[in-house]
Parts: structure tokens; C-alpha cells; sequence
């Protein structure tokens, strides 16, 4: 909240914080409101909604700034706080946004999950990683690499959106990890099943030519020895409560992590469901 000169050092103090929404009391203001939002925006590298508090609007009623509204303090705050807090929302999300696949990450991610714990909906949660990853990095770089993440991006997006229900959710974890959120116990098997199959016909596309003849590339390890591997595949694993009650996000992860390192043992790709490997 701005009402005063300490309120703008306030904020020079913090000038590397995120902030969505900032009130200023125009009412008990010092100074110019309009010299005041530059100051803000030019402290600030983030762009958040600003709402101006003052028992007479009408004086801004011919004023129209960008990311700027206005509230009457005479009347209830109920409207304009719903409106901030859709707002912050909506920003959480596009923050999450992965600059690479485009997806919703961890923190959209989790918020999916505990809506359905919390709604006890039916669910599947499969996790996507991709093998040897970082030795193919290593030798393409970071732009072919995430190319290879927008396709991966993009072919579990299309699946969904041929096989899946509208409810299904795709998320980024982050490197080359994903989650895939499934509304109901049907289906998953199937898109599973079409990601690994796509995925090992297509991959190749994404290497040289004399890699592709010779059917691996070399990479330096960590012992400084170069070390032949083959093409990248995919470890993929499930889970789901329709024959076990998770309560928790973290029970949901550690048991992921679980089959997840059980898959990692096998050479090539893999769709592996809990049942499929004891569990349930």
C-alpha cells in the first residue's frame, strides 16, 4: 500500500520482488498519482495491476492508464478483491508458463492435483522422462535439445486432445520431466502407448545423418572416455486411485519417483503402470 514517500522507498528497497497488485491511498497521497505509477513501473521490471483507493473516482473518470483501476473506498471492496483475486491467479499461471513447451509448470501442476485430492476425483497421473537426455545435449546443444522438448510438448498436447477428455491436463516439470493429469481411469494405456510410439518413430529426425547410419553418438563422460549411446527414448509411469487412496501431492511424487527409477532400469522406451510393476 502507497500513501506516502516512505511507501515508494519501500518499494526501491524491493525492486527485485515480483509483485502482482499494488494499492495506492490516493487519498492521503504525496504528490502526483501519475508521476507516482512512473516511478513504479521504472522500479519495477514486472508489470502489476495497480489500483488507486479514493473516496471521490470521479476525478479519474477521463483517465485511462494501462494495468491502472479504481476503486470508490465508500463503497464494499468485495467486487474489486474478487476481480484481484482471479488477477493473481491468472498471473500464477502465466508465470508457470514454461518459455520452452509452453506448458503449465509445477505450480499449476500441484494445483491440479490437490483439486483432485481434495474433490476425490478419479485420476491417473503418468510421468513423462526422457533417457540419456544430457549426453544428447551435450552433443547437440541446448537449441536442438529443446526442440526436442517442444516436440515432446506438442505430441502429448495432440494425443490428449485426439484421445483424451477435455479435463486432461498437461504440465512441465521442468528439464525433460512431464506430467500428465488424466480425469477418469480410461484412456491413459492408449496415449501412453501413442506417445512411446510416436515418440521412438520420430526421434530420429532430430539427430545428423551419419548419427542416424551408425545408430548412436559418442559423448565424453564423466570420466573423460567417450561413451557411445543410443538414441533417446522415454521412461514413462503411472499412477492412479482407483485401486489405492493418496491424500497428499508428495505421496503422489514419491511413489512416481519409485516406478520411475524401476523403469529407468529397462533399455529403450517404456509405459509402465503401477499395478504393472506390484503396486497399485
Amino acid at each position: 500500500m502507497f500513501c506516502s514517500k516512505s511507501g515508494l522507498d519501500d518499494l526501491k528497497m524491493n525492486m527485485r520482488r515480483d509483485f502482482y497488485v499494488i494499492l495506492i491511498d490516493y487519498d492521503n497521497l504525496d504528490g502526483d498519482i501519475n508521476h507516482l505509477i512512473g516511478l513504479i513501473r521504472s522500479y519495477l521490471s514486472s508489470l502489476p495491476l495497480i489500483v488507486v483507493l479514493s473516496y471521490d473516482t470521479s476525478i479519474f473518470s477521463r483517465k485511462i492508464i494501462p494495468h491502472v483501476t479504481f476503486h470508490d473506498k465508500s463503497k464494499s471492496f468485495e467486487t474489486v478483491y474478487n476481480q484481484l483475486v482471479n488477477f493473481i491467479k491468472s498471473m500464477e499461471f502465466c508465470k508457470s508458463i514454461n518459455d520452452v513447451s509452453h506448458l503449465p509448470g509445477n505450480i499449476v501442476i500441484n494445483q491440479v492435483m490437490e483439486n483432485k485430492l481434495k474433490n476425490n476425483e478419479d485420476f491417473v497421473i503418468m510421468y513423462i522422462d526422457i533417457d540419456k537426455f544430457k549426453p544428447f545435449t551435450d552433443y547437440f546443444g541446448i537449441f536442438r535439445s529443446s526442440q526436442v522438448i517442444k516436440y515432446l510438448a506438442r505430441l502429448v498436447i495432440d494425443l490428449i486432445e485426439k484421445y483424451g477428455l477435455p479435463e486432461d491436463f498437461a504440465g512441465h516439470v521442468g528439464g525433460d520431466d512431464f506430467v500428465v493429469i488424466f480425469n477418469s481411469h480410461d484412456n491413459y494405456k492408449l496415449i501412453g502407448d501413442k506417445i512411446v510410439e510416436e515418440f521412438d518413430k520420430n526421434i530420429q529426425r532430430f539427430y545428423d545423418e551419419i548419427d542416424v547410419q551408425r545408430g548412436y553418438i559418442e559423448v565424453l563422460n564423466r570420466e573423460s572416455q567417450l561413451e557411445k549411446f543410443p538414441f533417446i527414448t522415454l521412461s514413462i509411469v503411472s499412477i492412479s486411485n482407483e485401486l489405492k487412496d493418496y491424500s497428499t501431492t508428495e505421496e503422489i511424487y514419491k511413489d512416481l519417483m519409485i516406478y520411475k527409477k524401476e523403469a529407468k532400469q529397462t533399455m529403450g522406451s517404456i509405459l509402465l503402470h503401477s499395478a504393472d510393476m506390484g503396486g497399485v
